[in-house]
C-alpha cells in the first residue's frame, strides 16, 4: 500500500519541519513547500496528486486563499482536501476559508493530532 502523500505549504521553516517530522513518524509522505507558487507548479506537474494539503494563509507571492481558489477551480485538483493552518483565527478568516473552498481550518499553534484527525476525516 502506498503512503498517503501530504503537502504542507507554509513560509515558516519551523512549521514545515514540525509537520514533516511528526507526520512522517505516522507513515505519511510529507512534501513541504515554502511558498504556494512553487507548490502549485509542482502539483500541476506531478503524476500523482496529494491526498491532502495543509496550507498557511499569510504567505508572500501567493496567499493561501488565492492558492485554495486556484486549486478548487481546476477540475483536476478540486477534490483534493485543503486544510488551512494559520494564526489568523477570526470569524472572518474562517468564513473566507469556506468561501474559497477549504475543507478545514486549524488555528496555530496546534498539536499534531489535529492534523492526523484532518487526514482521517478528509482523505
Amino acid at each position: 500500500m502506498d503512503k498517503k502523500q501530504v503537502i504542507v505549504i507554509d513560509d515558516s521553516m519551523l512549521i514545515r519541519a514540525y509537520v514533516s517530522v511528526n507526520l512522517s513518524k505516522f507513515g505519511y509522505e510529507v512534501i513541504p513547500f515554502a511558498d504556494a507558487t512553487e507548490a502549485l507548479v509542482t502539483i500541476r506537474k506531478s503524476k500523482k496528486p496529494p491526498d491532502i494539503m495543509f496550507v498557511d494563509i499569510n504567505m508572500p507571492k501567493l496567499n493561501g486563499y488565492a492558492f485554495c481558489k486556484i486549486m478548487k477551480e481546476d477540475k483536476k485538483f478540486a477534490n483534493i482536501p485543503i486544510v488551512f493552518i494559520t494564526s489568523y483565527n477570526t470569524d472572518w478568516d474562517r468564513e473566507h476559508a469556506k468561501q474559497c473552498g477549504a475543507n478545514g481550518f486549524i488555528a496555530k499553534p496546534f498539536p499534531i493530532e489535529k492534523l492526523l484527525d484532518s487526514i482521517k476525516q478528509f482523505s
